[in-house]
């Protein structure tokens, strides 16, 4: 299961919003501990927003995932608001095989 989110820091200041950043290995560790993967992460410093994509074996581990990091930002006293949140099965891979016969020019 992948995910694109974006979130955006509540009550951003510049002090909330580098405590915010430097918490991201954190929630990597916390993600990857239970089989997410963090593929990317885009921080907008002019509107305190986070872009993240994710891969997921299945939703439960989203959810379980999706409280350990809020539980570790508001220990920090950090909240963040979900702007978007779009889910998507990644394409299933298809194999090709083509057989080509070539002919002698002479």
């Amino acid at each position: 299961m992948d995910q694109k989110l974006t979130f955006k820091l509540d009550n951003p200041n510049k002090e909330k919003w580098e405590l915010y950043k430097g918490l991201s290995a954190s929630t990597d560790k916390i993600a990857l501990d239970m089989g997410l993967i963090t593929v990317n992460r885009i921080f907008c410093e002019s509107d305190y927003t986070c872009h993240v994509e994710t891969k997921s074996p299945d939703n439960e581990t989203i959810y379980k995932c999706t409280l350990k990091v809020t539980n570790l930002l508001s220990k920090h006293g950090i909240t963040v608001t979900c702007l978007s949140a779009k889910q998507y099965s990644p394409p299933e891979q298809v194999n090709i095989i083509m057989k080509i016969t070539l002919k002698d020019p002479f």
